[in-house]
Parts: C-alpha cells; structure tokens; sequence
C-alpha cells in the first residue's frame, strides 16, 4: 500500500477520534476536535498532491479518498445536529438536506459510471464544499470559545448567530447543487422510468 492510500486510511479513522472530542466535554475537547479536523484536511491535500506528483494514483485511491472525506463531514455535521439541542447552530434539517445531497449526487456518479460516464465536480458543487468547510471550522471555534474557553455574553450570541446563518447559507447552496446536478444528470434516472 503506498503513502497516498495510507493516508486515506488515516483521514478514514480519524472522525472516530473526533466525535468523542465534539459529544464530550473535557478540558480542550473542542479544541482537539479542530486541531483532529484540520490533520484530516491536511492529509486529504497531501494524499492527492504526492499522489499525483509520484504517479501513484490507484483505483483504491480513487475510491477511498473521496469517501473519507464524505465519513469526515457527515460525521462532523452529525454532532453539530446531535448539539443542536443545547447550542442552536446546525438545526438537524440542514445536516438532513447536506448529507443527502452527498448521497444522491454518489448515486448520480454511480449510475453514469454504470454507462461508462464520469461525472466530474462542477464549479456549483467545488463551492459548496468551500461554504461547508469554512461553516464547520466557523461553528468548531464557536464551540471552542463556549467551551473551551467559557466564553458568554453579546459577542458569543452574535458568533453563534453567525455560525447559525452560515449553516442557513450552506444548506441552501447544498440543496441548490443538488438540484443542479439531479437537472443536469436526470438522463441516469429517468431512462428507463
């Protein structure tokens, strides 16, 4: 197994170590779960940059890579919905609405893939990530100054409302792209309905 592989498994066990650091408060939870959360992302940019640079591209790679990086999100944005309760931030529709858009553009590329089509990211998807991304290290240093730091009055209101907003903001792109992709790929589905 070359590096590039090894380091998607990596990125594949690291939400198990996140998780606890997000549901449990301990000393520093917070801030470990963002510290684990950009070691993920560092490892997604480096398994493809020496992957590519080295020709060490494999169907293993092809993969994994971009279900390791489904596994980090939806489970990060499953603990945000599992906090909404006690925090305010990601209402559990908007993590409904994120992962299952995920899960019906996979299902898009698995059918052009059955027809020997590749479904490429379009410009729409590669900025819903973007939002996603800074939304989740967003509402993670929210969680670090309320937390962690046991921060309170008008400015944590004001960041969790932001945080709140931005979340609002991704969830309506997701569904957006989602809606994108089901138009412009609806050939795969309804062929033979």
């Amino acid at each position: 197994m070359n590096l590039p592989n090894k380091l998607t498994l990596a990125r594949l066990a690291l939400p198990i170590a996140i998780m606890p650091c997000l549901l449990i408060i301990f000393p520093y939870s917070k801030t470990i779960a963002l510290g684990l959360f950009g070691l993920a992302s560092l490892t997604d940019w480096l398994d493809g940059h020496i992957a590519r640079k080295y020709d060490l591209v494999t169907d293993f790679g092809k993969l994994m890579d971009p279900l390791a990086d489904k596994i980090l999100v939806c489970s990060v944005l499953i603990c945000f919905a599992a906090l909404y309760y006690i925090n305010h931030v990601v209402a559990p529709w908007m993590v409904v609405a994120i992962v299952g858009r995920d899960l019906v553009v996979t299902g898009l590329r698995m059918a052009g893939l059955s027809r020997g089509a590749v479904l490429g990211a379009h410009a729409i998807g590669k900025h819903k990530t973007a939002w996603q991304m800074i939304a989740i290290v967003t509402t993670l240093v929210y969680f670090i100054l309320y937390y962690d730091f046991r921060l309170e009055g008008p400015f944590m209101e004001y960041f969790r409302l932001a945080a709140h907003l931005l979340f609002w903001f991704v969830s309506i792109l997701t569904i957006i792209s989602g809606i994108y992709y089901l138009i412009k790929y609806k050939h795969f589905y309804l062929e033979n309905v």
